[in-house]
């Protein structure tokens, strides 16, 4: 919980990402240990770094722990 609660806070600026933030706090899936897993991945990868924007850097971390199809309306 505390991972993605930093996601959260460290990516809470970007508009194209918030939809996805929203959705994840509307299902009340913050207890979820593989959320929890994912929001420690999103915080290592989602800082576009590596030549990705920041939108699909988070959307590879998401497809990375195979959890995008939860957010397939949300991310595309």
């Amino acid at each position: 919980m505390k991972a993605i609660r930093k996601v959260l806070f460290f990516h809470g600026d970007d508009n194209s990402l918030g939809p996805m933030f929203k959705a994840i706090l509307q299902k009340k899936i913050l207890d979820d240990p593989v959320l929890a897993t994912a929001g420690l991945r999103l915080d290592s990868v989602g800082n576009g770094s590596e030549g990705e924007s920041l939108q699909e850097s988070v959307y590879s971390a998401l497809r990375s722990m195979g959890i995008q199809e939860e957010f397939a309306d949300i991310v595309g």
